[in-house]
């Protein structure tokens, strides 16, 4: 399948939508510094449960070293938790805590109040399709 370019609607339409989120969501994060490899950490790991940081280091495209500084700054401000790998004994798997849990709950309400704002901007069969995901 071919991948649109700049101003097919797929781009622009998602162009839209991260501008809503991203500034309703800036007000958010102004409250609560992370840097932006902070909060896809966060999401990552959120998403796959526990990620080692080798995994982690792929999903966020960053070297093995700065993963980790990441990683440590998360879990020193008690977002992650990191545990031995049973099935890598130097390895480690890292874990969100329930505070990390309920930062990316309120940032879910964020950004889904943001699309729900934007959706009377839009044609309406894509709040529809939008609706029955």
């Amino acid at each position: 399948m071919k991948k649109p370019g700049l101003g097919a609607p797929v781009e622009r339409f998602t162009r839209l939508m991260f501008t809503h989120i991203i500034g309703r969501v800036s007000g958010f994060l102004a409250a609560n510094p992370f840097s932006i490899s902070e909060i896809a950490a966060l999401h990552w790991v959120d998403y796959a449960g526990s990620l080692s940081v080798q995994a982690l280091s792929e999903k966020l495209n960053l070297s093995i070293s700065a993963t980790s500084r990441v990683i440590g700054g998360l879990v020193k401000k008690g977002y992650f938790v990191s545990q031995p790998n049973p099935e890598d004994a130097r390895g480690r798997l890292i874990r969100c805590t329930k505070r990390g849990k309920q930062f990316l709950d309120e940032m879910s309400v964020e950004r889904v109040n943001a699309v729900f704002d934007l959706l009377p901007q839009l044609p309406p069969e894509i709040p529809e399709q939008l609706l029955k995901v």
